[in-house]
């Protein structure tokens, strides 16, 4: 998969020409692949106007990243769930978990790796289902997610390339400034797209969460199907 994000002529960059290419679609002739080099925390396809046409450099990204993970932090609405909230006659909220997702949330805590949910919502749905795939620590109606977000990592002596956190709206940004990899989900908020380190193929609720188990636990060899 890729990852999209925009960058200026400033941004010092060092790209592996293994595993990056750019590509000319000037659009007056066919695409032609280009050497770069460039170098950062992950590799994303990021891209560039000039005047001369539109270039794109694009870069599978490595697992790396995700070898290194140790904590995954999740939102809750639009993340594990499709961003909807169902009322009942009596005013108690409804949710939909998608299972795929709870599966890997369930390998993750296996192989010893810690899930976190921080929201801004507080619901009894969501201490359900976070007690049924076996998440310790829930904090729901948080308004501040940045400051608690440090304050998990700090407690749980961690550096942020051991952190990935999922968002998929404005109040989860905070959150990405504070963990090594910001994970967006494919139908959140143009900024937090911008702003994350990778972009899912899934929408929130339908297997995102899943999408992101699934890259930590075959990079960590954890995974049905890898060699350790």
């Amino acid at each position: 998969m890729r990852v999209t994000q925009p960058f200026d002529a400033s941004t010092l960059l060092s790209i592996d020409p293994e595993r990056c290419r750019t590509v000319d679609y000037a659009q007056d002739r066919e695409p032609v692949e280009r050497p770069v080099e460039w170098q950062m925390g992950v590799f994303r396809q990021l891209h560039q106007h000039f005047s001369a046409g539109l270039w794109y450099c694009e870069a599978m990204m490595t697992e790396d990243w995700a070898t290194r993970i140790k904590l995954l932090i999740l939102d809750v609405d639009g993340v594990m769930t499709d961003g909807r909230v169902i009322l009942n006659a009596r005013g108690e909220e409804i949710k939909r978990f998608h299972v795929r997702d709870g599966y890997g949330i369930k390998r993750l805590l296996d192989a010893g790796i810690d899930v976190v949910i921080i929201t801004g919502r507080k619901s009894k749905a969501v201490e359900y289902r976070a007690k049924e795939l076996g998440i310790q620590e829930i904090y729901q109606g948080v308004k501040e997610k940045g400051s608690l977000c440090k304050e998990v990592i700090a407690r749980k002596n961690l550096i942020k390339d051991q952190v990935c956190c999922m968002g998929d709206d404005l109040p989860d940004l905070p959150m990405f400034t504070q963990a090594g990899v910001s994970i967006a989900v494919a139908d959140a908020a143009a900024e937090v797209r911008t702003a994350a380190t990778r972009v899912t193929e899934q929408k929130g609720g339908h297997g995102a969460v899943r999408e992101v188990c699934e890259w930590i636990l075959k990079a960590q060899q954890n995974w049905p199907g890898t060699t350790p």
